[in-house]
C-alpha cells in the first residue's frame, strides 16, 4: 500500500510542477490497484442488500448504490476505449457486453490476473 507521501503525489488537481519522479512504478502502482479491487469486490460480495440502499457515511452526498452506479459509467468509459485500441490492433477481444457478462467477469478477471503475473517482469 502506499505511503502518505506517496498517496499525495496521486491527489486530485496536483500541480504538473511537483511531478518530478513517480514514487511508485506501474508494477507496483497496478498491484496495489488489484489488492485493493479484490478487497472491495469482496466486501460488496457479502454486503447485506440493504446496505446498498443506505448512505455509507455522514459526508456522503448519496446512497451508496449511486455511488456504484456512478462509479461503474466513469469506468465503463474507460473500458470502451480499451475496445477501440484493441480493434485497432486487431485483437477485439470479446464484445464489451461480453466482457461485463455476470458469467464472464470471474473468469475474465481471473484471465487477466494470470496474464499479469506472468508478464509484468516486463513493465518494470
Amino acid at each position: 500500500m502506499p505511503t502518505k507521501e506517496e498517496g499525495d503525489f496521486y491527489d486530485y488537481g496536483i500541480s504538473k510542477d511537483r511531478i518530478k519522479n513517480y514514487p511508485y512504478s506501474y508494477v507496483k502502482l497496478l498491484d496495489a490497484h488489484l489488492k485493493i479491487t479484490e478487497k472491495f469486490y469482496q466486501i460488496l460480495e457479502n454486503l447485506e442488500e440493504e446496505k446498498f440502499e443506505e448512505i455509507p457515511h455522514e459526508k456522503a452526498q448519496e446512497k451508496l448504490s449511486d455511488m456504484i452506479k456512478r462509479v461503474a459509467l466513469h469506468m465503463l468509459g474507460h473500458t470502451g476505449q480499451i475496445v477501440l485500441i484493441r480493434r485497432m490492433f486487431d485483437n477485439p477481444f470479446w464484445s464489451f457486453v461480453g466482457g461485463v457478462n455476470k458469467e464472464n467477469r470471474k473468469e475474465l478477471r481471473e484471465e487477466w490476473a494470470t496474464w499479469w503475473k506472468e508478464k509484468k517482469e516486463k513493465y518494470r
